[in-house]
């Protein structure tokens, strides 16, 4: 497959026809265990991903907390298509061409740890799932939850109507609609700070109520007290892993990515002359051959 289809976003093209994610994972794989794997039982996974943690734990505890990025989609999505990536690296012509490459261009520890990566973030994906479940199973005061979405829509339209800046940008992008209550109650915390943070941007939005992030506070504190947690509690060990996780994957997808569309930048035209319709050779129409002059001939010269 040519260099532009490797670029496919996480959630957008994933399913169309050109897509990496269309490849099958061969269940005996590496890749196809991994993904078997993130079926099973959150119990069954402990050890595999604390293994694998501490393992990535270098990597994961040099970045910085404000260097965090939000998921690109649902993570189990992001996990095929780093696997997918990877199907397209581990053909041999791209692997050692990769190969060739010196350190300093692409690393050669890439590979593997996306791949140790994205067998983790399934593992922590399936813990969200089940966290996700639990909170839903809660009971919350039906009122509360009313009131509390009706300020988050609120709020949210109006922050994403009015803020521009990439880090604000960012911040909203990764406010999706959540699953469970807790999710509701993240949100809302989130929107707060993001319009605590911006008054002048937001204050002439006639669709702006000044007391709607005080409210989503309160409605994200009283949403925690029915769940039986604390505001504090929002920001938890494990959240703060999920996040770090997602972003080595973000970064190492970018450079394998990178280093495929370098490596792989003439399959392209490759694959285009492959493509190109045969031509057929025109021959000249055969016509009546004129007949041949006898130079001993006279010739009239008019």
């Amino acid at each position: 497959m040519p260099p532009g289809t490797w670029g496919f976003s996480f959630f957008n093209d994933l399913h169309k026809n050109t897509s990496p994610g269309r490849i099958p994972l061969n269940e005996t794989s590496t890749f196809g265990v991994v993904l078997r794997m993130a079926t099973k039982k959150k119990a069954a996974n402990v050890p595999a991903e604390s293994a694998r943690l501490e393992a990535l734990r270098p990597a994961l505890d040099a970045m910085p907390a404000d260097a965090l990025k939000s998921p690109l989609g649902p993570l189990m999505t992001m996990v095929v298509g780093a696997l997918s990536l990877l199907e397209h690296a581990r053909v041999p012509t791209r692997f050692t061409l990769l190969s060739k490459l010196h350190p300093d261009v692409f690393d050669p520890n890439t590979l593997p740890r996306l791949e140790a990566t994205a067998a983790l973030l399934s593992e922590l994906a399936v813990a969200a799932e089940q966290e996700a479940a639990q909170a839903i199973s809660a009971k919350v005061n039906a009122a509360t939850i009313e009131k509390a979405s009706l300020i988050k829509g609120r709020l949210q339209r109006v922050l994403e109507y009015q803020l521009t800046d990439e880090v604000s940008v960012r911040e909203l992008d990764g406010i999706r609609p959540g699953t469970s209550y807790k999710d509701l109650a993240t949100d809302l915390v989130r929107l707060a700070v993001l319009a605590e943070n911006h008054p002048a941007e937001i204050a002439g939005d006639r669709h702006f109520v000044a007391t709607d992030p005080a409210d989503a506070r309160t409605f994200a504190d009283a949403i925690l007290a029915d769940l039986g947690t604390s505001l504090a509690g929002l920001e938890t060990e494990s959240d703060d892993t999920r996040a770090r996780v997602v972003t080595l994957l973000i970064n190492d997808y970018a450079e394998v990515l990178a280093a495929l569309n370098f490596v792989g930048r003439h399959e392209l035209q490759a694959e285009k002359e492959k493509r190109k319709p045969l031509r057929a050779v025109v021959q000249p129409k055969r016509g009546k051959a004129p007949t041949p002059t006898d130079p001993s001939t006279p010739t009239d010269p008019t």
